[in-house]
């Protein structure tokens, strides 16, 4: 294609687009402020990290390790502090961040703000945000497009419904508008009397808010909405004693503030159980959190880099259960026996702790590498504790069970 100017003037010639939907960009065509981005590809940022340091590369080789998942915008971000913080700092906050095993950009960033990637205290240099102005640097959030759709069309007239809404706003009862005019029409034909209408409206208020309540507290705890007892196969789970199962999840271990341990193979269903669990304690108003535990163990380790630990950790002691999940599938290094037994021993007889494993517990002192540490950590942890052994076909076998081949050596299916 041939681009030619006011004048006639050749200005440009594109070549052909060999594919459907292909373009050609010319670089000189482009604004100076959009040219590094469009030359912001892999080689081009292992190189930039290298330049920096070690530390940088080998962070910035461990984000694009994995050809699968595009990290090309962490990168970036990673490489532009250097525009603020300089290539020394960046570089020590890089290592700062290695050490602790948490190469996230939010924990690099954190590093380099609170100054922990020096021994001096923390430099701010120009144009660089001060801890107290962090929250300021965020972009203003945009209305919820209900309101600005709702916003942009014209005024409807005004009905009872309508006539309502700024009384029931300033009593925190707007979600009455959603049933009042359904409410309205059953108490005409019903012939309900008011304080019949009256208290239709308000357990519908109460529902909704019971509801809304439950979707918030199962989205904090990483909880899965399908995994219920509704949707579990006991007659799968011969081993499982249904009876103390639902027992569990009444919810007296929790008030009791005792512990309930899960052990069995692979795909015998123990992590389904520990998420029945959990839905379950949601329901009944009680915050829980679902967490891998070597993820877990990896999150707090991470707060030594940033000086957070104190933070992350009281995530782990705040809920009235924690679900850990997966126990010993990885070894514990460096750290983690003892994060995992401060994790035990805060939360003994203060909140309970559901644990799945895929090891006996005969098997748990060995992990730890610390006999004294394992066994005061597991002492804590079996104390008042409930135990389900489940064993079994794996689950997920079952569903891989190749079909078997049609008699006689035919290749076909049915005749």
């Amino acid at each position: 294609m041939t681009v030619y100017g006011p004048d006639y003037a050749l200005l440009a010639t594109h070549p052909r687009a060999e594919r459907p939907g292909e373009r050609h960009t010319h670089h000189d065509h482009l604004p100076p402020e959009k040219l590094p981005g469009l030359l912001l590809n892999r080689a081009a940022c292992c190189r930039t990290a290298a330049a920096i340091g070690p530390a940088t590369a080998a962070v910035v080789h461990d984000l694009l390790a994995d050809p699968a998942v595009d990290r090309g915008t962490t990168v970036g971000r990673v490489l532009r502090l250097r525009e603020r913080y300089g290539d020394e700092r960046l570089e020590a906050a890089c290592a700062r961040a290695r050490r602790f095993d948490d190469q996230s950009y939010s924990t690099i960033k954190r590093i380099l703000i609170e100054g922990l990637d020096v021994d001096a205290p923390p430099t701010i240099l120009p144009g660089a945000p001060g801890p107290h102005l962090r929250a300021l640097g965020r972009r203003p959030a945009r209305p919820p497009l209900r309101e600005r759709v709702m916003s942009a069309l014209p005024a409807l007239p005004a009905t009872p419904q309508h006539q309502l809404t700024p009384q029931l706003k300033q009593l925190r009862l707007s979600g009455v508008l959603e049933t009042l005019d359904a409410r309205q029409r059953q108490a005409i034909d019903a012939h309900w009397s008011y304080e019949d209408f009256l208290a239709r409206l308000l357990d519908d208020e109460i529902e909704r808010r019971a509801q809304k309540q439950l979707a918030q507290r199962l989205r904090r705890g990483a909880v899965n909405e399908t995994k219920t007892f509704e949707t579990f196969d006991f007659a799968a789970a011969p081993s499982l004693n249904r009876q103390q199962v639902l027992a569990l999840a009444s919810g007296a271990y929790i008030r009791a503030k005792h512990n309930v341990l899960i052990c069995g193979p692979t795909g015998t269903g123990k992590s389904h159980v520990a998420q029945g669990l959990a839905h379950d304690a949601c329901r009944q108003g009680f915050d829980v959190l679902f967490v891998n535990t070597h993820r877990m163990l990896r999150h707090l380790n991470g707060g030594r880099a940033d000086g957070t630990y104190d933070k992350r950790m009281a995530t782990y002691l705040r809920p009235a259960v924690l679900i850990l999940d997966d126990f010993g599938l990885k070894p514990l290094d460096g750290p983690a026996p003892a994060d995992l037994y401060d994790i035990i021993n805060e939360r003994y007889e203060a909140g309970s702790i559901v644990l799945t494993s895929n090891r006996a517990p005969e098997e748990w002192p060995d992990l730890f590498g610390d006999p004294l540490l394992a066994s005061a950590g597991l002492d804590r942890l079996g104390h008042h504790a409930e135990t389900l052994v489940m064993t079994g076909v794996s689950f997920r076998a079952r569903r891989t069970t190749p079909t078997q081949a049609p008699r006689g050596g035919e290749k076909g299916g049915h005749p």
